[in-house]
């Protein structure tokens, strides 16, 4: 649980307030009780009684639940662990005591309701344009620029996965070993060792289930083309469990004795976790040096004021994580990888605590909604508490942060002013006196007359994190004729 929580993904996760956390928690809920359910399974295979009724349709509310949170990423984990554990055993049995019958009539009563409210506000054109746009396509090219090869979630799990990934490799080989038991095999060729491996019937179910949770969802996350660090959360469970496993079992839980690569990948830990400690008052002084600083000044809601008390504290608390990093390392090159995790888990924290406490919020340069809002709350007189908070049309900048903030008052209006959207743009001013213009300043120009009908308000620089551009906006008030 601990290397879960303060792994740096989930953490920042949590930061974002994506749908994802809620994912997480309902996948695991439904894995947790699959669990349960197959271990009643094996202990009496054979036995013509139904497994625990309550059970079984609290795991098949959780997948449904998981459906609603974020679509088909549930299902898929649970049902590839059902199905993987279920040959691996040459036991369909089990899947038939799950009773899938009485799960779709779950899962139907969980999503139909939804799916018929969605319908009947935006219509099925839309639903399923949506369904092509957020799973097929993603699956097929890079959306939102965020493409990349198979293997990007192995290589960046160091860093995804710290302070767990320091033994991650030790214990997939580990639960694999236990999961699939198999006779010496001195003389046999890779493929030969590797077919009667995953052949065996024989080996201990809770690796097996582990295995199952873990290794479909990786595979199939790193076929797709768009990657993002949080999509493969729901198996973050999984890869904490088999690391803890082998971490408490000590060098006797070992697969293997250590090796030269063993202390390379130590060494790796040690300072992927100094980067991330560090990162955070690194990137202060560099945008501070390079004059990349806002005021806390017109902010909604308002920005904490610096203060030298909390710049020491966090100070201190990236100096201790540093130096708990520095003996975890000592312990793990003597094999006491229980005892590294114990000092990489606070070790996380305290850097986590300080990242996410103090480093990032002081860097208002990429905090551009509070400032957009801001601006238009202290020209406007108006809060987005207030229910007459003006609108405002977004060019260039319209993230979901700003929507939220502003209570559902964003038009979104195009990335730049372009033949595609300009008229779209110019009725919106026509339409919406009183409202706000947030759009680039060097497209001002391109609205031709209709930039006439606008006063500045305010301008604002920064940067937007969500897509690597810069934010170099005008904010405009719509005159009232």
């Amino acid at each position: 649980a601990c290397l879960l929580v303060v792994s740096p993904v989930v953490v920042t996760d949590c930061h974002m307030a994506r749908a994802d956390e809620t994912l997480l928690a309902m996948t695991t809920m439904a894995l947790a009780l699959l669990w349960r359910l197959w271990s009643l399974h094996r202990a009496s295979p054979e036995s013509q009684a139904g497994l625990p009724i309550g059970t079984v349709i609290a795991f098949w509310l959780f997948v449904g639940l998981g459906i609603l949170a974020k679509g088909p990423p549930t299902p898929f984990v649970v049902g590839t662990c059902a199905v993987g554990c279920a040959a691996a055993r040459r036991d369909w049995r089990f899947l038939w005591r799950l009773r899938p019958i009485t799960g779709l009539l779950v899962l139907a009563s969980i999503a139909l309701p939804w799916l018929a409210l969605v319908v009947r506000e935006v219509g099925w054109d839309t639903v399923l344009a949506a369904f092509n746009k957020e799973v097929l396509k993603r699956a097929q090219e890079g959306a939102e620029g965020h493409a990349a090869p198979p293997g990007y979630y192995l290589l960046t799990i160091m860093a995804f996965f710290f302070p767990g990934a320091l033994v991650a490799a030790l214990g997939f080989e580990r639960m694999v070993r236990r999961a699939f038991v198999v006779r010496h095999q001195p003389n046999a060729q890779f493929f030969s060792r590797m077919r009667a491996r995953f052949g065996s019937i024989r080996g201990r179910d809770a690796e097996l289930f582990l295995f199952f949770w873990a290794v479909p969802t990786w595979l199939l996350f790193e076929a797709v083309v768009t990657k993002f660090p949080h999509y493969i959360m729901p198996m973050y469970p999984a890869l904490a469990l088999f690391v803890a496993r082998l971490a408490l079992g000590g060098m006797r839980a070992l697969p293997k004795p250590l090796n030269l690569g063993d202390r390379v990948t130590f060494g790796a830990w040690t300072v992927v976790g100094l980067c991330l400690t560090l990162a955070g008052p690194a990137l202060v002084l560099f945008l501070a040096a390079r004059g990349w600083t806002a005021s806390f000044g017109d902010s909604w809601p308002a920005f904490a004021p610096d203060s030298a008390l909390r710049f020491a504290g966090a100070s201190l608390a990236t100096a201790v994580a540093s130096v708990l990093i520095l003996l975890g390392w000592r312990a793990s090159l003597r094999g006491a990888f229980a005892r590294a995790l114990t000092f990489g888990v606070p070790a996380a924290l305290l850097a986590e605590i300080a990242t996410f406490g103090v480093w990032v919020p002081s860097l208002r340069w990429v905090f551009n909604t509070p400032r957009i809002v801001g601006i238009v709350a202290a020209h406007s007189g108006k809060t987005p508490n207030d229910a007459d908070f003006p609108r405002i049309g977004g060019i260039g900048y319209q993230e979901d942060s700003l929507l939220w903030t502003t209570r559902n008052k964003l038009d979104r209006l195009g990335d730049r002013i372009e033949d595609s959207n300009r008229e779209r743009v110019c009725a919106w001013i026509t339409q919406s006196p009183s409202a706000y213009l947030v759009i680039p300043r060097a497209d001002i120009e391109k609205l031709g007359e209709h930039a006439r009908r606008l006063e500045p308000v305010g301008t604002i620089d920064g940067f937007n994190y969500s897509d690597g551009d810069p934010v170099a906006h005008a904010i405009l008030r719509v005159k009232v004729q």
